[in-house]
């Protein structure tokens, strides 16, 4: 009884009829109409439709704890809802009556078994935050005519203090046997078969097992609607639009507490998102960036189950050099209204990403990932062809040097492979968690100039991470990079560029990765991040002894890491 809005039907005919009445005034949008339709009913009843907005007696993001949520359609509407997170369609229920919304259970949960591999699990707990994602679709009773589906996201409780995101898609899109891309599912299925698989299982090395989980690419991303909730600037904001999401990482899409990536496209509403979501993320000038063209969800990688903030750490420290870095913050994600607990919100490379800091078109961007072409065009890889020949070259000879230079940025080279270096990164070479970039044809003298430059990020894999010997401050890593690197193990043959290095990996012992420095990093990030610990615990497993033991091993590792990295850099000279 409380479907219907304040708008009375005249006043409803009364706008389609002004909205019509427009467009003959406007040869722009009569030649869209003419293109788009030759039936001036039909037209009328899509312009009906697209004021067939379903309206909400709450806000989203309220606590509606023990309260009703109303919903609102013009007269002669009936409206379907969903609280599930799929889009209603007139299968779904219909509103008769102010809702008294409860928590659903845990899908993910209930369904798990079709999730976890190995130890990674999804649990239910009844004290976990609660939300829950109201979809509502108006259509017309005499036509069938809908609007389009409105969204929002309701709590039990206070959100957290951190930036909260809200997604919602259809569960077949996450748990499908075929196509749902947090399962096992077929492709699992058929890897089990292979000698590959049972050699891998026989040794219990999970995070190389394959699945719907290890698929990438556009064919494996999937639509959903998005809420952001944020008070970053000092006052409440609300985004709601539709978007891609897919999986992202590499080893670390085996954990149950799945990474993802959010892509806005023209193809779902908006190309881009216009909201400034880091207030770190500046351009070339110092101006904040107001809009991207997606952003990532980061469990943590390889440090999911410890800290998660351990590549965050690395990153906001080596902010002070010449390398490309992203801005991160500390977010809380629900997904069709179940708690996913507390992620990294990390800023994506892209075109974009380097137009926006650096002032260089986006069409000229050149980025290549593990040597492949990530943006750009494919016969872009010929620019990255000619960086990697150098390693055949004999860069200790001057001429062949100084034309190398002009290849690449040898200053932020030699920070970002010092920064390597120095701690350690055993998840780290050529193909593996590298990435270039640089204008395809040069357009100005800075970051323009057609010269290669490094970018740094999925860092945790390191200083004494899993506390093991590769990660270790006794580790011999630039031994390691030269046997794995062959352009660093040709270049650091060179006099001047071995000299200009070993200077740096001392200003990194004094200045940037200072035992104290990162302390008291280590320390502000851990006042962050351990509030929203025990609740990650709850729905993925309790590892709760793991945290103060990797604090320490962090603080240790960069306490000692000096001597050692500058003798072993001593040690070996051209």
């Amino acid at each position: 009884m409380y479907k219907h809005s304040v708008f009375s039907f005249l006043q409803a005919f009364i706008i389609v009829f002004c909205c019509l009445a427009i467009l003959p005034c406007s040869d722009t949008i009569q030649t869209v109409y003419a293109e788009e339709t030759a039936d001036p009913d039909q037209a009328a009843a899509d312009e009906a439709a697209e004021h067939a907005q379903v309206t909400f007696s709450q806000e989203a993001g309220a606590d509606i704890e023990g309260e009703t949520v109303e919903l609102y359609a013009p007269e002669g509407y009936d409206i379907y809802y969903t609280v599930d997170g799929s889009d209603p369609t007139t299968a779904s229920a219909m509103y008769t009556e102010p809702l008294l919304l409860q928590a659903n259970s845990s899908v993910l949960a209930a369904e798990s078994d079709k999730i976890n591999v190995g130890h990674f699990r999804i649990y239910e707990d009844s004290t976990l935050p609660k939300a829950i994602t109201l979809k509502a679709m108006a259509v017309s009773s005499s036509d069938g005519t809908a609007g389009p589906v409105a969204t929002r996201t309701f709590f039990f409780q206070d959100r957290e203090s951190v930036i909260v995101i809200a997604l919602s898609t259809d569960y077949s899109n996450l748990l499908d046997y075929d196509s749902g891309i947090m399962v096992k599912g077929a492709y699992y299925d058929e890897w089990v078969k292979t000698p590959e698989a049972q050699e891998l299982m026989a040794d219990d090395k999970t995070w190389l097992y394959q699945g719907n989980y290890t698929q990438k690419g556009k064919d494996w991303e999937r639509p959903a609607t998005i809420e952001i909730f944020d008070n970053l600037y000092g006052q409440e904001t609300y985004i709601l639009d539709n978007c891609g999401i897919r999986l992202r990482g590499g080893a670390s899409r085996v954990v149950a507490q799945k990474s993802f990536n959010i892509n806005f496209r023209d193809s779902y509403g908006s190309e881009e998102l216009n909201y400034s979501l880091f207030d770190d993320a500046r351009n070339i000038d110092g101006d904040l960036l107001t809009s991207y063209k997606g952003f990532g969800l980061r469990s943590g990688g390889n440090d999911t189950e410890y800290l998660k903030f351990h590549d965050s750490l690395i990153q906001n420290l080596a902010k002070d050099l010449g390398i490309t870095t992203q801005a991160l913050r500390p977010a809380v994600l629900y997904l069709n209204g179940e708690y996913m607990g507390i992620y990294v919100l990390v800023e994506r490379f892209s075109d974009k990403f380097c137009a926006d800091h650096y002032d260089v078109s986006r069409e000229n961007v050149i980025i290549i990932e593990e040597g492949t072409v990530e943006e750009g065009e494919d016969e872009d890889i010929s620019f990255y062809e000619e960086l990697m020949s150098y390693a055949d070259k004999d860069l200790s000879d001057a001429a062949v040097y100084s034309e190398f230079c002009n290849v690449v940025d040898i200053d932020n080279m030699i920070d970002y492979y010092a920064v390597q270096i120095y701690i350690s990164n055993a998840d780290w070479d050529p193909e593996k968690n590298t990435r270039v970039w640089r204008a395809r044809t040069p357009e100005n003298d800075d970051y323009g100039d057609g010269r290669w430059r490094w970018i740094l990020y999925d860092t945790e894999y390191s200083s004494s991470l899993y506390n093991i010997e590769d990660t270790s401050y006794q580790n011999d890593s630039i031994a390691r990079t030269i046997e794995k690197d062959p352009l660093f193990a040709s270049v650091v043959r060179n006099p001047d560029f071995y000299s200009k290095f070993a200077e740096k990996i001392s200003y990194l012992s004094n200045n940037t990765f200072a035992s104290e420095k990162v302390s008291a990093e280590v320390d502000r990030l851990a006042a962050l991040y351990k509030p929203f610990m025990p609740n990650y615990y709850k729905r993925f497993g309790d590892t709760s002894n793991r945290w103060d033991i990797n604090i320490n091993n962090i603080k240790t590792f960069f306490e000692n890491r000096s001597e050692f990295i500058l003798d072993a850099v001593q040690n070996w000279q051209p």
